[in-house]
């Protein structure tokens, strides 16, 4: 098994993630569309199954989990601040604990 950080970006029309290998070399990447009018709940399911796909697919296990949002974010937290472009502006969304929780 390979460990890997990921690499994840929230976007307003898409999730973008990314595995690296301890090295830092590439393992994976891919992406699937944000879908944030379905609301902060469905988001955060579809970056968790994006993540857990991925590492899956090539054998990895998460060891660091890094998230890129459009907006403020309480980085000690891991709570989104104030998401612009998202419906209700993602005010407090606990993402890095949801990440967290079901990714380990």
């Amino acid at each position: 098994m390979i460990n890997a950080y990921v690499s994840l970006d929230l976007g307003g029309t898409k999730i973008a993630c990314a595995l690296a290998d301890e090295g830092m070399e590439p393992i994976a990447e891919t992406s699937v569309a944000t879908e944030s009018h379905l609301g902060a709940e469905s988001v955060l399911q579809r970056m968790t199954e994006l993540v857990e796909s991925e590492l899956a697919k090539t054998d990895a296990k998460a060891i660091g989990i890094g998230v890129g949002a459009p907006g403020l974010v309480d980085i000690n937290k891991g709570h989104t601040r104030f998401l612009p472009n998202f419906p209700s502006q993602w005010r407090d969304v606990a993402v890095g604990p949801f990440l967290k929780e079901r990714i380990g």
